[in-house]
């Protein structure tokens, strides 16, 4: 689970190992079935606070779950609830 925004490209190789060590537990099984996961950010209006919301996706359907986030996200940036 992330506690903050992701980082940034220009993160060092230590930043992005801690990332993986701390969000395994949460995307190793779309990884290990082989199938896509696309995480979209949400803005909480009451708390202000991020989340991510998973989507899950079948067994090569990438481009299904790009396309279905497009439709879903305002192009201005993340989804606000």
């Amino acid at each position: 689970m992330l506690t903050d925004l992701p980082p940034r490209r220009t993160a060092s190789a230590a930043e992005l190992q801690e990332l993986r060590a701390s969000t395994f537990r949460f995307t190793a099984q779309a990884s290990l079935a082989g199938r896509p996961e696309l995480v979209i950010p949400v803005r909480t209006i009451a708390s202000g606070e991020w989340i991510g919301v998973g989507l899950l996706g079948p067994v090569g359907g990438e481009s299904e779950l790009v396309r279905l986030a497009a439709q879903i996200c305002p192009p201005q940036g993340a989804l606000a609830v």
